[in-house]
């Protein structure tokens, strides 16, 4: 919704945030059928067609609609929007079920349906100049359509099958066409029209050949008197053609075909306005139906007048179809009706379709049942309709049987009836029962009048009439009791009466009279006493054109709207000479209030005031011409604020109004030309801000005391006071008298700080704290005229004395008051009594008052003096200013502070030696040579702190201060902090691989450190923690059994840094306990095996303590393993180990904790020889133990069981054994057995049997001693021959699988110079069993090493250069290099260089593109082949770390924008390092962050230089460094500030409003009213959210102005400050009100003078007014006078400068201001009487009461809806 605000006759466009009217919920009544235009029957399908012309009626365009009904029942089926407007015609394809419409609009339209789909399926536009079709037929066969148009008369031939036109339309030079008949046989169409001759309008028939689309003949019906020809058909032979013609009476023309002449004519004198006509073939029988409506059947054989029957229905019929296979007529009725005619009986059978609620007329409410009666002025009938509110639903309508106008209605919810008042019919009431619509009846009381308003008084049940009675050509007042509506009292008026405003609360009825027994009508609003009829009091309003009034009972107070002619005597009321206005008027004095102008022309069609008098809401209609639509707005009234608020209603465009229900706060809206009609509930959302009217205000010298009323007692109200500078709490207003029943009156006084003579606007407020909702001020001007105060007084207090300081007051007021003569002070020292001093000088802004004392308060007032003597307060003496201060103090005494615990220090001391306290003290304190400081302000003599820094010096000062917080002389101590002392050391406790110490606690430790190696080292604990009297730590993991030295210190601080450390404790020893063993052990045969790690941490390691059973084992601390053979087997044994600090392993204190497992050995079984391997040098055998639990050992023999011996080594694996024999021969074959043993020594009688001898060959032995050295592209190996060489056939030695065959007396070999140099190499080599040194299965395994050839030496790096994104290198030349590799990642990763290059004994290489401001681990290597092949590369430099600087910025581009510069550029591609941009303008650096890449900036001075420049920036403050990038630059100039957009300028009284956007670097603006030339400051000026609002006065009025504004982006506008001027706007501002006139009676005359207009350069004239009649004057006038007028008369004068030389009023002309004077009679005429009863007078004129009541004995009337049909 669109928004406007109108504030004291200005418009204003706004958007605010809430509205008071709040939309709750709405209802649309149902749409009914409108104007049903054309019908068709489908007979075959028992379906019947209607079309339904939503245009014709409705006064806008809306689509039409095609309704589908059940031919038998007439139910409605379906319908469907045609998607054309105003539907003139239609045709009916019944072999395709296709049907076509006419649209009656421009362009014309043709809508194809098809009724199958009952879809629209085609529209077909005509060309522009159009305008309606009036009839159409169609040719199915050929699938051709003619339509005929009404303008230009007009054939439109359409082919159906291309749905488009066909061929040029045929024009008819008729006037206009009506109906067409078609000729299928014959090829003809005939076109029924009308031409003008001199007689008037007559029939003319054209005949068509469609064959070639001409005109062939036409035929003029004038000398026939035949008018309007209609609808026709063709007779059953085609001899003759039969026309209906649209007239009084309607004939039936007979047309002679053959001929194309007139044959004959039937007049049918009882019936009019032929709509439609058709032939029953199969009878010869014609039939015709009228508008009335009426359907006639004519004998087409005897062409004679069968019968015809009128229809019974509300409304008139323009079309019908007919079914003569099932003998029916479909005869729709314009509205909401469809009568089914019965041919053969001749009769209607009719069904009232949905009424059509079209034109809301008047609503009543129902308060007491929450129900809405609203009455609809439908097109032939009326409707009333009644909404159930909570449901808001209707819950019942009824169609009235009578219609006419009923613009007047009231509701009596007592006796339970509506009463409508009938318009022009007499005093007629329709009288409705609430309960029961169809209940009701007609009250006829008087005849022959109209009734101007009515009101029900439900106080008395009394209905009050204001009546125009035409038989006595008077207007009456009459008074009706109710129900029964008989007539109690008449009284004649001497005026009419409208709008009637009843006042509930106190019960007088308010109207708006048009008073008649003047020369000229006159209009009053009159106030009536109902009980006597009496108008107590009224105000004249005729020069007010009201449209609505509003009863505002809250306030009492009457608010009407109105529209304001400028321009009298006028013709025609142009738009631009109107305005509207609001105004209001208290009902008390009858006095008018004020009227606030609208701009622009709006009628008011309804109004309301809510019930608590906080809002009014005036309802208008307007065009708006931007969308081509009327709108529906509400001028919303905050009574409260005095604003004026405009909210668009979008949905409700249709003239609005509605009724007000005061007991809910809801207002019901309709509108009178919405379709579908509307019915919305708005609920009104009341503020709880209270009301307040400030009367008035005085001035005494700076103070101003002001009266207001306050309306409605709320005790949480709050008031507030503004006078041009901000809001201030008004501090006990006094309430001084209640005034009537409305307001109570308060007064206060203010002081604010203003200046004399100046004419302040005074602001009062109420708030309502709870709320914490301020209300719209209430505003009065007042003139200060007496000496001020003294301005911006303020003291300073010291030890002992006082300074003053103040500023000038305003004393150079008006003439007439005394100018500043000298100061006057007052002191007063606490209770003793005050001394006044004076300052004689009267510039001076400053005085001491000195030999006070110490620590006391004093009161200081002051005031400037007007006179020497200054003794009268409210001439000479201005207001006094007030304030209170105390003096210093001198030091404290007994100043002392002592360290009471190693950093805290504790401080007191006594009051300074003087009366009075200080208010605080300032307590501060200082380490000498470190930094620590604070600053308390305690209120006692004592003060504590805790000091961070040991042994150190702190300077600690306080000071006694008073409470202007300043502070007296300061006493000094030094005192030095003790150093943290160290712990106590209660116990010291060693466990496994720790030591725990538990030591005091220190109050100021925070922390602990602890050192193992005697003070050496200090780390903190392991862990640290305190219980309840101690602290407990430990140390670890440390090694068991060794001693350490240890000492521990307090710290003073969390981080233990060096300044925080306290002493130590003195050393003591302590030894941790060794650490457990984790021993594993395993089962063997006839024994066990174990092993274990060894200790981590084993510097007191002794040994190993290992105990089975009862035996026990020292072992060293190399030992990791034990085996036991020799046990028995199958025995358990329990195997135990420690750490031993004892080196004969004996358990001590520092020994570890006993590790202790059970094992149990096993026996051995015969063994079977699973598998023989041969191996270097040795045999194993696998097999299987036969029997474990026996077998204590193994005899193995190699020579076929001649010598037996024990494995070389034995051991198991699972179920089985292998056992080794060696050292063997290689390479020779040896025959094995096995045999067991079941005791540990194998004596002959415990060996088992031997197995089953094997053939074994062990292979031959390892190279052992394989050595081999790198040589530059080479190597040197060298190696021990084998020992046990029985097999030996030869070495075979292999470099990168190349194999060399050496003999077996070989034992070295060399490869020189042959190998890449810096490559790597495997070598091995084995002992071949093979001649030819292939490997075998009897080979040795080959021994193998890899090794690097001497590669080329590190070159030696000489400088490394950080450049732009990349790295230079300069470092030695190596002779033998191809080229070189460089790596940047620390060795990790090599390639070549960028580039490089030779300088002497030097090579350059570069690397890029690198990230800037990141470092880089770069190394360089050699390589003998320029690929670098990995065997090539030489030893690689030591890396260095080297940063590229980042890189520059490209594509730096500025461009000028006002007042500034937008600048943009490209990213760094490499931009890992970037830390940011470092962007500076006139050396002003901005840092940006890296991902920046555009910089606007509008702050500047415009049209200024600027040097710009940019450098990636590797810090991230964007300093510049060694890695920062370099800058990029360039220079520009800003463009000046922009013009301001002037988005309206108001013309003023000698002044103009300018309304511009805020320009955001603007520090102030410029104007100029000559078109730019010359410029100056605005007289006014100020901000108003983005827009500015400035005033250039004083103006000559109704003198153009060329405006333009600029900037200046400082406020002395210096020419380079200056911002570009916006285009110029002419503007014209308003002449000058008259200061004043002056009149004096005469005898039948009066003379007026008065001042000229200042400035009048535009004046065209004075216009001057006494009562209705206009003198216009000259400019140069000053006075005028008046004879010839009635003496003894009262006249209202009025004057204004006009800007016009008829001295018309106009936008330009200055406001009127009155005055009146009373002519002097003359001598010899009596005067009149001039008072109220002259204007207005009631008298009971009962003769004309006494005729009415016989009238209405007369004509009283009670009609039923079959009387009235009767009558008709």
């Amino acid at each position: 919704m669109k928004k406007l605000l109108f504030f004291f006759g200005f418009l204003f466009f706004i958007s605010f945030i809430k509205s008071e009217l709040t939309l709750n919920q709405e209802l649309y009544f149902p749409e009914g059928t409108q104007y049903l235009t054309y019908s068709f029957v489908d007979a075959p399908n028992q379906l019947v067609y209607f079309v339904d012309d939503l245009w014709s009626m409705i006064e806008y365009t809306l689509e039409g609609k095609l309704y589908k009904f059940n031919m038998s029942t007439l139910e409605l089926i379906d319908s469907l929007d045609l998607g054309i407007w105003g539907v003139g015609c239609g045709i009916f394809d019944n072999e395709n079920n296709l049907a076509y419409f006419g649209s009656y609009d421009s362009p014309s339209r043709i809508s194809k349906v098809d009724l199958n789909t009952f879809q629209v399926v085609g529209v077909l536009t005509l060309s522009t100049d159009s305008d309606g079709f009036e009839s159409a037929q169609i040719d199915i066969e050929n699938q051709k359509a003619y339509f005929l148009l009404s303008y230009p008369t007009q054939v439109i031939k359409i082919d159906l099958n291309t749905f488009q036109q066909e061929g040029d339309p045929l024009e008819l030079n008729d006037e206009d066409s009506w109906g067409l008949v078609i000729d299928l046989e014959n090829n003809i169409l005939y076109v029924s029209g009308e031409t003008e001759n001199e007689d008037g309008y007559y029939s003319l028939i054209f005949k068509i050949n469609l064959t070639d689309f001409t005109i062939i003949a036409d035929l003029d019906l004038s000398e026939y008197d035949v008018y309007g020809a209609c609808q026709g058909f063709l007779g059953v032979s085609k001899e003759f053609l039969y026309f209906g013609n649209y007239d009084y009476p309607f004939l039936v023309v007979k047309i002679d075909v053959e001929t194309f002449s007139y044959d004959d004519a039937l007049e049918l004198e009882d019936y009019a306005w032929c709509v439609a006509a058709a032939i029953d073939e199969n009878e010869n029988i014609g039939y015709f139906v009228t508008e009335d409506p009426a359907i006639v059947r004519v004998d087409l054989d005897s062409f004679s007048f069968i019968d015809g029957e009128y229809l019974d229905g509300y409304s008139y019929s323009s079309t019908a179809s007919f079914d003569f296979q099932y003998n029916y007529s479909f005869i729709p009725l314009a509205y909401a009706e469809i009568i089914k005619f019965d041919l053969t009986e001749f009769q209607q059978e009719t069904e009232f379709l949905e009424p059509l609620f079209i034109r809301a007329q008047y609503i009543l409410l129902d308060e007491l049942n929450q129900t809405i009666y609203l009455l609809f002025e439908s097109v032939e009938y009326m409707i009333i309709a009644k909404v159930d509110i909570e449901s808001f639903q209707m819950i019942d309508y009824v169609i009235l049987d009578y219609y006419d106008d009923i613009y007047v209605g009231d509701i009596d919810i007592q006796n339970g009836f509506l009463y409508y008042f009938i318009d022009d019919s007499g005093l007629l009431i329709l009288k409705v029962d609430m309960f029961n619509l169809t209940n009701m009846e007609y009250v006829s009381i008087l005849p022959s009048g109209y009734v101007d308003d009515a009101v029900y008084n439900p106080n008395n049940n009394i209905l009050y009439v204001s009546y125009y009675f035409d038989l006595a050509e008077i207007p009456l007042f009459v008074i009706l009791s109710c129900p029964d509506l008989n007539i109690l009292l008449a009284i004649y008026i001497e005026g009419e009466i409208y709008n009637f405003q009843f006042d509930y609360s106190t019960g007088y009825i308010y109207s708006y009279f048009e008073y008649w027994e003047t020369e000229e009508e006159e209009y009053y609003l009159i106030k009536i006493n109902p009980s006597n009829l009496d108008i107590e009091d009224y105000i004249n309003i005729t020069s007010y054109d009201i449209s609505t009034m509003s009863l505002d009972q809250a306030n009492q107070r009457m608010y009407f709207g109105t529209e304001i002619e400028l321009i009298k005597n006028q013709e025609e009321k142009l738009e631009d000479s109107m305005f509207s206005e609001i105004c209001s008027i208290d009902l008390y004095y009858m006095e008018m209030i004020s009227c606030q102008e609208i701009s622009g022309v709006y009628y008011f069609t309804d109004s309301f005031i809510d019930g608590d008098g906080n809002f009014g809401f005036f309802f208008t209609e307007f065009y708006d011409y931007e969308i081509e639509e009327p709108i529906t707005a509400v001028f919303q009234l905050d009574l409260i604020q005095d604003t004026i608020e405009l909210d668009v209603l979008d949905e409700y465009f249709g003239w609005p109004f509605g009724i007000f229900d005061p007991t809910t706060n809801f207002y019901y809206l309709t509108a009178w030309r919405n379709y579908p009609v509307p019915l919305a509930q708005f609920s009104i959302e009341e503020p709880l801000v209270p009301k307040v009217r400030l009367l008035g205000c005085n001035s005494l010298f700076s103070k101003f005391e002001c009266y207001w009323f306050k309306i409605e007692n709320d005790e949480q109200l709050q008031y507030q006071i503004n006078y041009g500078f901000n809001w201030t709490i008004i501090e006990d207003p006094v309430l001084i008298d209640v005034f009537d029943i409305r307001y109570q009156e308060f007064n206060s006084s203010f002081y604010p700080n203003i200046t004399g003579n100046e004419e302040y606007l005074i602001q009062i407020r109420a708030c309502n704290l709870t709320l914490n909702e301020c209300g719209k001020p209430s505003s009065i001007y007042d003139l200060i005229t007496r000496i001020d105060s003294v301005k911006n007084y303020d003291l300073d207090g010291y030890y002992d004395y006082i300074d003053i300081f103040w500023d000038y007051p305003d004393v150079e007021i008006i003439e007439g008051i005394p100018n500043l003569d000298h100061y006057e002070v007052s002191i007063q020292k606490e209770t003793d009594p005050p001394s006044t001093i004076s300052i004689d000088d009267p510039s001076a802004t400053s005085f001491q008052v000195d030999e006070l004392e110490f620590g006391y308060t004093y009161y200081v007032s002051m005031w400037a003096c007007s006179t020497e003597e200054c003794e009268d307060e409210y001439e000479e003496k201005g207001e006094v200013v007030s304030s209170s201060i105390s003096t210093g103090f001198p030091n404290v005494n007994s100043f002392n502070c002592v360290v009471s615990d190693v950093l805290v220090i504790d401080c007191s001391w006594l009051k300074p030696s003087t009366s009075g306290t200080p208010s605080y003290y300032t307590f501060t304190y200082e380490a000498t040579t470190k930094e620590d400081s604070d600053t308390y302000y305690p209120n006692s003599t004592n003060q504590s702190f805790r000091a961070n820094f040991q042994v150190e010096e702190y300077k600690i000062n306080v000071s006694g201060c008073n409470s202007n917080d300043f502070c007296g002389l300061i006493s000094t101590v030094n005192v030095t902090t003790e150093r943290l002392q160290p712990p106590l050391i209660k116990q010291s406790i060693s466990q496994i691989e720790e030591i725990k110490l538990i030591f005091t606690e220190l109050t100021q430790g925070r922390n602990y450190l602890i050192s193992s190696n005697n003070g050496t080292n200090w780390q903190n604990f392991t862990t640290l923690y305190s219980n309840e009297t101690d602290m407990i730590g430990t140390l670890s993991p440390l090694s068991g059994n060794y001693e350490y030295l240890v000492s521990i210190r307090g710290c003073t601080d969390s981080s233990c840094g060096v300044d925080y450390l306290g002493l130590p404790t003195s050393p003591i020893s302590i030894s941790p306990k060794l650490g457990n063993v984790m021993i594993t052990c395993v089962p063997l045969l006839y024994g066990f095996y174990c092993d274990w790690e060894p200790l981590e941490l084993s510097i007191g390691l002794r040994g190993y303590s290992l105990s089975f059973n009862s035996s026990s084992k020292c072992l060293s601390i190399f030992e990791t393993s034990y085996s036991k053979t020799e046990l028995f087997g199958g025995a358990n044994y329990e195997i135990s180990i420690f750490a031993s600090a004892d080196s004969n392993c004996n358990y001590n204190e520092y020994s570890g904790t006993n590790t202790t497992l059970s094992i149990t050995t096993s026996r051995l079984p015969p063994p079977l020889i699973n598998q023989s391997i041969s191996k270097i040098e040795e045999i194993e055998i696998i097999f299987t133990p036969q029997y474990q639990e026996k077998i204590k050992d193994y005899l193995v023999s190699i020579n076929n069981g001649i010598d037996w011996q024990k494995f070389t080594t034995i051991q198991s694996n699972g179920n089985e054994m292998i056992g080794t024999i060696s050292p063997l021969a290689g390479n020779v074959k040896y025959i094995v057995s096995i045999k067991t043993c079941t005791d540990p020594n194998c004596e002959s009688e415990y060996l088992g049997l031997a197995s089953s001898p094997v053939s074994i060959t062990p292979k031959l032995g390892n190279i052992s001693s394989f050595n081999c050295n790198a040589t530059i592209c080479g190597f040197d190996c060298d190696w021990e021959a084998l020992e046990l060489s029985t097999g030996l056939k030869g070495y075979s030695l292999s470099y990168n699988s190349t194999p060399i065959c050496l003999p077996p007396s070989t034992t070295s070999y060399s490869v020189v110079d042959k190998l890449f140099g810096g490559a790597n190499y495997e070598i091995s080599i084995f002992a071949s069993a093979d001649s030819n040194c292939n490997y075998n299965e009897y080979s040795g395994l080959a021994s193998t090493l890899s090794l690097t050839t001497l590669p080329l030496s590190a070159p030696t790096i000489n400088q490394s250069i950080s450049k732009i994104e990349e790295i230079e290198i300069i470092f030695t030349k190596l002779t033998l290099a191809k080229t070189y590799l460089v790596s940047i990642n620390n060795g990790i990763d090599w390639q070549k260089f960028t580039t490089i290059q030779s300088n002497g004994n030097e090579m350059i290489g570069t690397i890029s593109p690198l990230a800037g401001n990141v470092e880089y681990l770069v190394s360089i290597r050699g390589c003998t082949d320029t690929n670098c092949k990995s065997g090539y590369l030489g030893l690689a430099s030591s890396p260095i770390p080297i940063t590229p600087k980042l890189g520059n910025i490209s594509s730096f581009n500025c461009n000028p924008i006002s007042c500034g510069f937008d600048c943009d550029w490209e990213a760094l591609e490499l931009s890992t390092g970037l830390k940011g941009y470092s962007l500076s303008f006139n050396s002003t650096p901005i840092c940006l962050p890296p991902s920046t890449t555009n910089y606007p900036f509008d702050s500047l001075i415009g049209k200024a230089n600027y040097e710009i420049s940019i450098f990636a920036s590797a810090d991230s403050n964007c300093n510049y460094n060694e890695y920062s990038g370099l800058a990029s630059t360039l220079s520009l100039k800003t463009l000046p500030l922009s013009a301001p957009t002037i988005n309206q300028s108001i013309s003023k009284i000698e002044e103009i409003e300018i309304i511009f956007t805020k320009l955001t670097q603007a520090e102030t603006y410029l104007v100029s009213i000559d078109n730019r030339i010359n410029w100056q400051n605005f007289t006014t000026i100020q901000s108003n959210g983005n827009e500015m609002i400035g005033t250039i006065k004083p103006l000559a009025g109704n003198v153009e102005y060329l405006v333009s504004i600029r900037g200046c982006t400082d406020s002395s506008c210096e020419t380079q400050s200056l911002g570009l001027a916006s285009s110029p706007v002419s503007i014209t501002p308003k002449l000058g009100n008259m200061s004043s006139i002056n009149c004096n009676a005469t005898i039948c005359g009066f003379e007026c003078d008065w001042e000229a207009l200042e400035l009048s350069t535009g004046l065209k004239g004075y216009s001057l007014s006494y009562n209705s009649i206009n003198v216009c004057l000259s400019a140069a006038m000053t006075s005028y006078s008046v004879f010839n007028l009635l003496g003894d008369t009262y006249y209202q004068i009025s004057i204004f400068a006009s800007a016009d030389w008829r001295c018309e009023e106009s936008d330009l002309s200055g406001l009127p201001i009155y005055t009146s004077v009373t002519t002097l009679p003359a001598p010899v005429e009596t005067a009149s009487d001039s008072s109220k009863d002259k204007v207005i007078s009631l008298s009971v004129v009962v003769p004309v009461v006494v005729i009415a009541l016989i009238v209405v004995l007369v004509i009283l009337i009670r009609k039923s809806k079959k009387n009235k049909k009767e009558n008709n």
